[in-house]
């Protein structure tokens, strides 16, 4: 009765440990998946702004390039070699600058990408840290309810052993009287 009573206690004392675990563990790795989401979201968020703001410096840049070539095309007929000359110089300037623009937001993104990068590393990093240290944490309570149940099943022990004794030297008594 005592060892089936232990066995059951030791069996519940098992089953409590291993849901503590899981239901820590399960909370750690939701909160890790939730911020994995948020990371994707912030990315895309990201992405987005980045191209639109390469469209937008792209499409003035080219609108200045394009306006200016129309330009161009008109004075050319009517412009002497030096006009002419001064327009390409004037062109030249025009795509220089649409160039420039156009590597600038080339840049832009590159560094919005790597921002993006280092703001989900980080957040990562910081979910994985805060998952490992429940995981730890729900292992050090696994132990921790491992040796209570160990010490509740010793004492269960030695109460049994300490009944069986005392039933014993009652059992040899009676039977040293009786005889």
């Amino acid at each position: 009765d005592v060892r089936a009573e232990a066995k059951r206690t030791r069996g519940q004392l098992t089953k409590a440990a291993a849901r503590m675990s899981m239901r820590q563990m399960a909370g750690a790795f939701i909160c890790w998946q939730e911020t994995l989401e948020a990371n994707k979201h912030v990315k895309g968020v990201l992405r987005k702004a980045a191209s639109a703001m390469l469209r937008r410096r792209l499409s003035r840049a080219y609108d200045r390039w394009a306006g200016c070539t129309e330009e161009a095309i008109e004075a050319r007929a009517t412009l002497t070699r030096f006009a002419n000359k001064r327009l390409r110089a004037t062109l030249l300037g025009w795509y220089t600058r649409w160039a420039g623009m156009t590597w600038e937001a080339k840049q832009m993104r590159v560094l919005l990408q790597r921002c993006a990068c280092k703001i989900i590393r980080r957040t990562l990093s910081s979910a994985y840290k805060s998952w490992t240290e429940c995981t730890q944490e729900a292992l050090e309570s696994r132990a921790r309810l491992t040796r209570l149940a160990q010490q509740l099943m010793r004492s269960a022990l030695i109460g049994a052993f300490t009944r069986w004794w005392d039933v014993r030297a009652e059992a040899k008594a009676t039977l040293v009287l009786v005889t």
